[in-house]
């Protein structure tokens, strides 16, 4: 008799994990099916391209520094110091603006634009004149129990994820 509880219980346990592991798969499914799913993958998609390059781009943005003295004025100027790929991608992905010589080390010298997350959040990359590359995401801020606020969580802000990544000079 206890044998027979014990198997029924583990059918049913075993049922349940199933039935669950389906309504995961429906509701991934579901979302990546969706605009909002579509989207997150493509930002994915360039999020990863990005990290792939960012490595490549410092180590060209150093070099050439270290061999001119300065920025370049122009992207362009960067290709010597970049495989083709590497290059291509990076001009099509970046927005290069040159850095006065007096501007500040936190100067943006290099940024994506801004690509759709989930629930209206975004994220962009950005390389700064002291050669540090950072992911920025920014999310609606939401409080519990109210409706969606229009503020957007900025860097620096409480809440507000900014993710540095260790490149090497």
């Amino acid at each position: 008799m206890v044998g027979k509880i014990v198997f029924w219980s583990a059918i049913a346990i075993l049922g349940l994990i199933f039935i669950g592991l389906v309504a995961g798969g429906v509701t991934l499914w579901r979302f990546f099916s969706s605009e909002e799913g579509k989207q997150f993958q493509r930002t994915m998609q360039l999020s990863q391209q990005m990290e792939d390059i960012l490595p490549h781009v410092v180590s060209a943005l150093q070099q050439y520094k270290d061999a001119k003295g300065k920025f370049p004025e122009k992207f362009e100027e960067l290709k010597p110091y970049m495989v083709e790929s590497v290059y291509e991608k990076s001009n099509n992905l970046l927005k290069y603006t040159p850095p006065k010589p007096d501007a500040p080390d936190n100067t943006v010298i290099m940024t994506t634009e801004k690509w759709q997350t989930i629930q209206e959040g975004t994220m962009h990359y950005e390389i700064r004149k002291n050669l540090q590359a950072v992911m920025i995401t920014e999310q609606p801020i939401v409080k519990k129990g109210e409706q969606r606020t229009q503020g957007k969580v900025k860097p620096g802000d409480a809440g507000a994820l900014s993710i540095l990544l260790p490149m090497a000079k």
